[in-house]
């Protein structure tokens, strides 16, 4: 269910007889009940997941958890089509790469936050190839050349 991180003590169920399935499902529908439909009741539109996402600390700054967290709020901010995607990318890989993880050497601290680097990477392709294919799509005043 994924929502132990967020939620400790919850949504963990460990099924070892046959006993632990009606306390495993008693769970799951109470947890489904109390935390999952809140949830989607707020979440009802990729502006508001992309908010979720992007959570902005007091002091202004982005409150990334993790590199995969950060990977979902950058997809979810380029699809929202948000114009500070790339200092929304930038912030999120420095964050990680400097976050002290334990991991001395700058490869292995780039190797860390390489996901991030990737998406926006990606993103910033994506929106060339397009720019490009307007321009050549495209003849003054607008009107395509189709």
């Amino acid at each position: 269910f994924g929502i132990s991180n967020e939620y400790h003590g919850r949504g963990d169920y460990n099924i070892e007889t046959v006993d632990d399935v009606e306390v495993a499902a008693k769970g799951i529908k109470e947890d489904f009940v109390e935390i999952a439909l809140p949830y989607y009741d707020k979440m009802h539109d990729l502006n508001a997941v992309e908010r979720y996402l992007n959570k902005k600390n007091v002091d202004g700054t982005y409150r990334p958890t993790t590199v995969s967290a950060a990977c979902m709020g950058l997809i979810a901010a380029h699809l929202c089509g948000r114009t500070d995607f790339k200092e929304l990318a930038e912030f999120y890989y420095n964050y990680h790469y400097n976050f002290p993880y334990n991991f001395p050497t700058p490869q292995k601290r780039q190797s860390l936050s390489a996901p991030i680097l990737s998406v926006m990477k990606y993103f910033e392709k994506s929106a060339q190839d397009t720019e490009r294919t307007l321009v050549r799509g495209l003849l003054p005043c607008g009107k395509s050349s189709a």
